[in-house]
């Protein structure tokens, strides 16, 4: 997706097959999350941004989310006034996935071993001092899965990083701070802090 700017052609009408009109637009790899117009041309989205030109057919989606694809998170929410929530922010699926896909026992080990330390462990503390973590929905996913990270790779790169978190979802979208948090603690675990 490319979000239009100042300085670019706003595109002819016969370009976009349709505008999407005044919706929240959420794009999950770039971390946009405003209301703007969503141009649409065959199957892919030509622009994004406000006070877009006209198409050919327009749809007004104010009060809508709308987003590329599918917004996937594992979940726990069993409420009907959760799940309405979850709506509201655009997610498609809320999946259950925890047994028989990862060693549940080995991660409530890590868990419990992270907990009982006197002190925050170096990536606890790389945390809360990049301020990485929001709402506490990610948080013991993000911890524990950093925590073996860093075990195996003591210095990772942020390709490994990525790889290691890919599939833990942070709904307040604070990814960049969850790299250098990561980095942070290695430096620290290797008595090097900044």
């Amino acid at each position: 997706m490319r979000a239009a700017g100042a300085c670019e052609t706003v595109r002819q009408v016969s370009d976009w097959d349709i505008v999407l009109r005044g919706g929240r637009v959420i794009d999950p790899e770039s971390g946009l999350d405003a209301i703007a117009d969503v141009a649409i041309e065959g199957d892919r989205v030509a622009e994004i941004g406000p006070g877009l030109g006209p198409g050919r057919a327009e749809a007004d989606v104010t009060g809508l989310v709308v987003t590329a694809g599918f917004i996937d998170l594992h979940s726990h929410v069993n409420t009907i006034a959760g799940l309405r929530l979850q709506v509201l922010d655009g997610v498609t699926t809320a999946l259950e996935m925890e047994v028989g896909v990862q060693p549940v026992p080995a991660w409530y080990a890590a868990q419990k071993k992270l907990a009982q330390a006197p002190a925050l462990h170096p990536v606890q503390q790389a945390m809360l001092d990049e301020q990485a973590l929001q709402c506490g929905y990610c948080y013991n996913g993000m911890i524990v899965k950093a925590s073996e990270l860093l075990s195996k790779a003591p210095d990772p790169s942020e390709a490994q990083i990525r790889a290691a978190m890919n599939g833990h979802i942070c709904r307040c979208g604070t990814y960049p701070r969850i790299i250098q948090a990561v980095q942070r603690a290695s430096r620290a675990m290797a008595g090097a802090v900044r």
